[in-house]
């Protein structure tokens, strides 16, 4: 989708290409990335959106505190708006066809792009999520005991917690979690494969989690591979395959604990994914699972299904909506537990 702004002329457009693409034997649809650059708010089709919801026109201010936030909640609900419209679009003429999003978690990628991801896989006509974390968003250095330093199995678990919960609670759509073996940026299998593995071992410790998008470029990552490398990667795919055939049981520390993110969360910082996992890294590190809980999915009662104690700072989240601050409100009063 190219991040750009989804007027709805591009609508029509990509609608008209997806039913071409059924027409010509495609099964299912894939929206790659429906986000927007959080600094992109320049094209007419921006400004109409903004005056109609803040009723002044558009005037850049980089004194303005509020502006940022503005800004991004127009781009995130312009997305929204425009797959909620495409999805529907195509399945009233092939109703049988599924429409997935395949998007990366809030947390990697906030200081670049704004995505309303939880709205966007709550819609109606959206069948499910690809989850892209991968080796190259696990190479994002966290902070730790007082040091910046890359942590690849913190950072995948935390991520790969936040595309999986985006479905919690919603019956029948499905989560994909994105594995791949190499990452942009030529680096050599050596420094890839154990971020790949740390990949792998993350996703197959979510107990929910049965599907996967495996080998994206197959000439990067595994036709050029080591043999010996390509030998392991064969046998996680077969893993991968057949894993619905096989019960699980994890093993862990205490479950049922819960952190928010919010796409909000890119308009007050740069550094977002340090606030985020600053909360609940060392939990993960000593072996407790954490489910990171998207704000916007909190109208869904069943959204904390899953959850005794909700950690949350809005030092990084600004709620577009006083709804959100409701539900929580409303799940105390019924026994949850607020840190």
């Amino acid at each position: 989708s190219y991040y750009v702004h989804p007027s709805e002329e591009f609508n029509d457009y990509l609608v008209d290409w997806c039913k071409r693409a059924i027409t010509a034997g495609a099964k299912d649809i894939y929206i790659d990335e429906p986000d927007g650059y959080k600094d992109s708010c320049y094209s007419e089709y921006f400004f109409d959106l903004l005056k109609n919801k803040y009723s002044e026109p558009f005037v850049y201010d980089e004194d303005d505190l509020s502006q940022p936030a503005k800004r991004q909640e127009i781009t995130a609900q312009m997305f929204v708006d425009s797959y909620d419209y495409v999805s529907t679009e195509i399945k009233k003429t092939y109703p049988d066809s599924k429409v997935y999003i395949a998007t990366h978690s809030i947390g990697s990628y906030s200081s670049v792009i704004v995505a309303n991801n939880g709205k966007m896989v709550a819609l109606e006509n959206i069948d499910g999520v690809i989850g892209q974390s991968w080796t190259n968003t696990s190479m994002l250095p966290l902070y730790y005991e007082g040091e910046k330093s890359v942590r690849y199995f913190e950072t995948s678990h935390l991520e790969y917690s936040e595309l999986n919960n985006y479905i919690v609670g919603l019956d029948g759509k499905k989560a994909f979690m994105l594995n791949d073996a190499n990452a942009d940026g030529g680096y050599g299998y050596d420094v890839t494969r154990p971020i790949w593995e740390h990949n792998i071992v993350a996703q197959m410790l979510m107990p929910d989690v049965f599907c996967f998008e495996s080998t994206v470029w197959a000439e990067r990552a595994f036709t050029n591979a080591p043999y010996e490398y390509k030998t392991v990667q064969e046998g996680i795919y077969r893993i991968q395959q057949n894993v619905h055939d096989y019960a699980s049981v994890t093993y862990s520390g205490t479950e049922g604990i819960g952190v928010l993110v919010s796409y909000t969360g890119c308009s007050a910082f740069g550094d977002m994914v340090n606030n985020l996992s600053a909360l609940v890294t060392p939990l993960v590190s000593k072996g407790i699972p954490v489910d990171v809980i998207t704000l916007e999915r909190l109208t869904d009662t069943k959204a904390l299904k899953n959850i005794k104690l909700l950690v949350m700072s809005y030092d990084f989240i600004k709620p577009d909506d006083i709804i959100y601050n409701k539900s929580i409100a409303e799940w105390v009063k019924n026994g949850g537990t607020l840190l």
